[in-house]
């Protein structure tokens, strides 16, 4: 179901429950919902609104796709500019310009070990060798006792979290990481952009760390009830995108 065309077109039909999910997981859910970062971006003077999702692609995107003609980064507005200010700026494009909004996700569990590797790694943890150990960091983030507040737990916000009324819903468009090339080329095609990029073939594929690639392994991490509260609304709303 399309809450929102792009000109009158369904570029993604999006699960209708997904507008502003709720977490009971988290004591602090507000920092959940606040604005994530995004990219204002053109292309053949169609304005674009990139919603970054950490962990899915997001340094091939704005690193390189959107960095090569007939692309035009107009503006990057990160997490280190205040909540009230981001918001702002994001009504004032939405309001001059009526951008097309995408953004690219990944699958769910993979994409939240992703994030733990990020948090590890910047919290010099080294990698995790158990499901325990990745639990441990998990369980760090969800009762808010991060000892390194430089590192960026935006990482590990759900996928559809972090989205203005009426939430993910309002998206044009959501393409997903491991068909990458696929899908970039059905944005372009949405834009009346027709272009070749290799880019994407040097996206990090992998989605399980060496010690938990046995379906069992896997099994323990996805189907713990922490980590099925965290992705519930991830499998929920991108699942079938």
């Amino acid at each position: 179901m399309c809450h929102n065309l792009w000109r009158g077109t369904c570029l993604s039909a999006i699960e209708p429950s997904c507008t502003l999910p709720r977490w009971s997981l988290y004591t602090r859910e507000s920092r959940v919902h606040e604005l994530r970062e995004f990219v204002f971006v053109e292309a053949n003077r169609v304005p674009l609104l990139y919603w970054i999702t950490p962990k899915a692609a997001y340094s091939t995107i704005v690193n390189r796709l959107l960095r090569r003609p007939p692309f035009r980064i107009v503006e990057v507005v990160s997490a280190d500019v205040p909540e009230a200010s981001r918001r702002a700026r994001w009504q004032a494009i939405v309001e001059e310009h009526a951008p097309l909004e995408f953004t690219f996700v990944r699958e769910p569990v993979g994409q939240l070990l992703s994030a733990l590797d990020q948090m590890r790694f910047c919290r010099g943890l080294g990698a995790a060798e158990s499901v325990q150990d990745y639990l441990a960091t998990f369980y760090e983030f969800v009762d808010d006792k991060w000892p390194a507040p430089h590192c960026r737990e935006l990482h590990m916000y759900p996928q559809v979290a972090g989205y203005p009324a009426p939430g993910f819903a309002r998206l044009h468009f959501v393409g997903r990481v491991h068909r990458l090339r696929k899908d970039w080329s059905l944005l372009l095609q949405a834009i009346n952009v027709s272009t070749a990029d290799r880019a994407m073939d040097v996206v990090n594929r992998r989605v399980r760390p060496k010690f938990i690639r046995s379906d069992a392994t896997w099994s323990v991490f996805a189907t713990h009830p922490s980590v099925k509260a965290h992705t519930e609304w991830d499998l929920r709303c991108i699942a079938d995108i």
